[in-house]
């Protein structure tokens, strides 16, 4: 519960950073792999 309440803070006071994903081809998924296993990164596969 505090938890909860401590991330609503943090949202309404504009203190939570969220990272733009690194985007992929499908193509390529054996390297967006690779980047998200190392840096640990948010990492999206596109189909087009």
């Amino acid at each position: 519960m505090r938890n909860g309440e401590a991330l609503l803070e943090r949202v309404a006071k504009s203190h939570i950073d969220i990272s733009i994903p690194i985007t992929f081809k499908f193509g390529l998924m054996p390297e967006a792999l690779k980047h998200c296993e190392f840096t640990k990164l948010k990492t999206i596969i596109t189909l087009s």
